[in-house]
């Protein structure tokens, strides 16, 4: 693989690296593959226990006051990783935080704690630096919002530019299940990104 392709995806160190020949070049340490493995195990855990509930009817939301959910996320250059998360397809994982207000309608949250692992070549990388999801709304059921921002890996830093969009599950939407889509760029490139999170009140 020519070094310009490899160089695309390396620098998605926020969307997946599983394609690239080339990926020993990229510098290691910072985060081990125990931490790594944690992330994904968490993820794991937290979708397979969102798959066992239902999505939350609208009228059920609570009417007022507001809400902290935290779990996790996981990003890709793979579309629909959700159904494939038990593969590598997931390279990059993080904590997300989610805050509702169900009064008026407003999502804030983050995406923090950023970890990239290729398990076959032995590399890890851990992120420095937050993602903030702003412009959020709560309306008949449905979140969205706005997530952008930058993380600092070691191999450079990547850009975010995505659109959230989720909804509740469970009887008392205890879980929030939300997706990603939209782009990373560093060095001039762009690439784009997908990705799921789970998170529980």
């Amino acid at each position: 693989m020519n070094s310009l392709v490899c160089r695309t995806t390396l620098m998605l160190a926020l969307a997946a690296l599983t394609a690239c020949g080339g990926i020993e070049g990229m510098a290691g340490g910072g985060v081990g593959d125990g931490e790594f493995g944690r992330a994904q195990g968490r993820l794991y855990d937290l979708d397979v226990a969102a798959r066992q509930l239902a999505p939350t009817d609208p009228s059920a939301l609570p009417a007022a006051g507001t809400a902290t959910y935290e779990g996790a996320a996981g990003f890709s250059t793979v579309e629909d990783i959700r159904s494939n998360h038990f593969n590598d397809d997931i390279s990059v994982y993080s904590d997300l935080r989610v805050d509702v207000g169900f009064d008026d309608g407003s999502v804030t949250g983050r995406l923090d704690n950023f970890v990239y692992g290729d398990p076959d070549e032995e590399v890890y990388e851990s992120g420095s630096g937050g993602i903030a999801i702003t412009n959020g709304t709560l309306a008949d059921g449905a979140l969205d919002g706005d997530v952008t921002g930058t993380v600092a890996f070691e191999s450079g830093d990547a850009q975010l530019d995505l659109d959230m969009a989720g909804f509740f599950r469970g009887a008392d939407a205890g879980t929030a299940e939300l997706q990603f889509d939209g782009t990373a760029i560093m060095g001039g490139e762009t690439e784009q990104v997908y990705g799921f999170g789970i998170a529980e009140r």
